[in-house]
């Protein structure tokens, strides 16, 4: 064989090994081909409006649990209140087989577990509210169910709701509405209550107000 024709066969053999390797798929990195069971950083996949960590430093110094005295069925009865934070800057004590939950912004909801139909809608409604418009919504809500009727002084069986900017009432056959606006430490709530026309009552009602009675709110 030729000298010329050895060259062109090494040369012809040198192109084919150099165009293999360039058509060989490189291997790819993690950040190039990341795997399903990859943890997000939770700094950036954080959804929006989702709801941060309390401060674990806030409301420290309470006391996890409280004796909470309530009245059911016309006997005084004592039952331990566990702390529970609000989403809008308070704190309560639950009893047992209630919880609290926040529902949506601004609104918190406090349920008898065993039936969720008793329960309280917890609002703060903001000190620069204006009060005639609060009460007129109200009114209009209670109306759906029937006469409205604004309770006073002795009507409202626990003094501590007689101190309220207005307590509305109204109920029909299969339960009753009440809608409570009281200020508390400076703060103004919202309490619309909804209580079934059911045996239970009779022991879930006190505990619903009971436990209200222990919002305060939170210690900076």
């Amino acid at each position: 064989m030729s000298l010329h024709k050895k060259l062109t066969t090494l040369l012809f053999m040198i192109l084919l090994v150099l165009s293999m390797i360039a058509c060989t798929p490189a291997e790819p990195t993690p950040e190039e081909n990341p795997t399903e069971d990859q943890t997000p950083d939770p700094g950036t996949e954080q959804e929006e409006g989702e709801q941060e960590a309390p401060d674990e430093q806030i409301g420290a110094d309470l006391p996890q649990t409280i004796e909470i005295n309530l009245m059911v069925e016309g006997m005084e009865e004592t039952r331990t209140g566990t702390l529970a934070f609000g989403s809008m800057g308070y704190y309560l004590y639950t009893l047992p087989d209630f919880q609290l939950e926040a529902e949506e912004p601004n609104r918190d909801v406090l349920f008898f577990t065993h039936d969720p139909e008793f329960f309280v809608r917890i609002e703060a409604i903001g000190n620069d509210a204006d009060l005639d418009f609060v009460r007129k919504n109200a009114e209009e809500e209670l109306q759906h169910m029937g006469q409205v009727v604004e309770m006073k002084g002795q009507e409202i069986w626990d003094e501590y709701f007689r101190e309220s900017v207005f307590f509305l009432h109204s109920s029909q056959s299969d339960f009753t509405k009440n809608i409570i606006v009281k200020e508390v430490e400076g703060s103004l709530y919202k309490f619309t209550m909804h209580i079934p026309n059911k045996e239970a009552a009779e022991g879930v009602t006190p505990s619903l107000y009971a436990m209200l009675k222990t919002l305060k709110n939170t210690p900076e």
